[in-house]
């Protein structure tokens, strides 16, 4: 927020409930110790008001300056017990101490916590000698519980708040580290994907040579085979272009060197689907539609997506039974696979620690698609793929 032209950090609720939850305990610890401090037979003005104040009200300050605040109302303590002694004998004082050591065990320097508690537990034993009267073992047993039991839970309480801000600290270290593996795997498969379009544009530029090749001979003898030739020239130029176009979004460097030759397409999945039956796995494929001339590099990326999926199936649906489906719509191409076992997690990571989904989606994102994966109603796991045909 900016008033005026400064920025004015915005107001926390959580700090202003908590301020104010202090606030209003320290006033009526303090309108209680008044009360009991004014209706004794002689109440100077000194001892009703002002040691209350000052042994009360640095309470407030805990959060900012804690052993300042508890150094202010012990050394308060103190001083009345030196200059009246009147209200360190009654039960007024009972708040703020139980109160001033709660906040001692609180500090999260442990040294300078156990130095103000044992210099507080001190400094009561010192207020008890110097009252009138033996020192009895009932009035030494008193302030042990009156001081130690207070500081006893402040230092369980800091206790829990690390071990809180641990836990804490680690979760925003996990997930620093899953984004990072995330972001490492979409790295991973968007070099995938463009060393398989280089191999895509590589081989439609072959086919170009070798039809321009057969046009240069046919053009003389057979001017009608040689304009055949042309056009599948035309059409696996164009192919070629869309693809560099795809393969330079997407590129990477990367040393590897796959083996060249065409990339997996459409047809190969009745392959791929039998070689998935031949590995245990009970799967089946659909085709509805009229199957078109459909880009290479659709083909690969729905050829890679069924691939992926049926890994998953095989790796963590165990036995269940899987179903791809091929829908050939006018400029869409839908494919679903769907299983009915255990389902995957669809949060971009498999059980297994893989990146399965992640992988699906940068292939779909490619081509301006659109991908669901998750669990299914009845049970198992479906995804969905819309891939649109331009």
């Amino acid at each position: 927020m900016h008033t005026g032209g400064e920025y004015v950090p915005p107001v926390d609720p959580r700090r202003l409930k908590r301020h104010a939850i202090d606030f209003l305990v320290v006033v009526l610890f303090l309108v209680a110790e008044i009360a009991v401090l004014g209706g004794s037979p002689e109440g100077p003005t000194l001892v009703v008001y002002g040691f209350p104040a000052l042994w009360t009200l640095p309470l407030l300050l805990r959060h900012r300056w804690p052993s300042a605040s508890v150094l202010v109302v012990l050394g308060s303590l103190a001083l009345e017990s030196r200059l009246a002694q009147e209200a360190t004998e009654s039960t007024a004082v009972l708040p703020p101490v139980i109160l001033a050591f709660w906040v001692a065990g609180t500090i999260e320097d442990r040294t300078r916590s156990a130095l103000i508690g044992i210099a507080g537990a001190a400094l009561g034993l010192a207020i008890l000698a110097d009252n009138p009267g033996p020192l009895r073992v009932a009035d030494v047993g008193f302030l042990a519980v009156f001081t130690g039991a207070p500081y006893i839970a402040g230092v369980a309480l800091r206790s829990r708040e690390e071990r809180a801000a641990d836990l804490e600290e680690r979760a925003a270290a996990l997930e620093r580290e899953r984004d990072e593996r995330e972001r490492e795997a979409v790295a991973e498969e968007r070099a995938r994907i463009a060393r398989e379009l280089h191999d895509v544009v590589g081989h439609s530029i072959g086919v170009m040579m070798a039809q321009t090749g057969a046009a240069r001979f046919l053009v003389s003898e057979d001017p009608a085979r040689a304009r055949d030739a042309l056009l599948v020239v035309e059409e696996a130029g164009r192919q070629a272009l869309t693809e560099m176009r795809h393969m330079l979004e997407v590129l990477r460097e990367d040393g590897d060197a796959d083996a060249l030759g065409p990339q997996p397409g459409l047809r190969e999945l009745e392959p791929l689907v039998a070689a998935g039956r031949a590995s245990g796995l009970d799967v089946d494929l659909e085709v509805e539609g009229t199957p078109s001339a459909l880009p290479v590099g659709i083909q690969l990326a729905a050829y890679r997506i069924v691939q992926e999926a049926l890994t998953n199936v095989r790796k963590h649906a165990g036995t269940a039974r899987a179903v791809v489906v091929v829908r050939h719509s006018p400029g869409v191409l839908d494919l679903s696979i769907e299983n009915d076992g255990p389902p995957v997690s669809a949060n971009g990571s498999d059980p297994s620690g893989g990146h399965g989904v992640i992988g699906m989606r940068e292939r779909v994102a490619l081509y301006g698609g659109r991908l669901d994966a998750g669990r299914r109603p009845s049970g198992g796991f479906a995804v969905r793929v819309l891939l649109p045909i331009r």
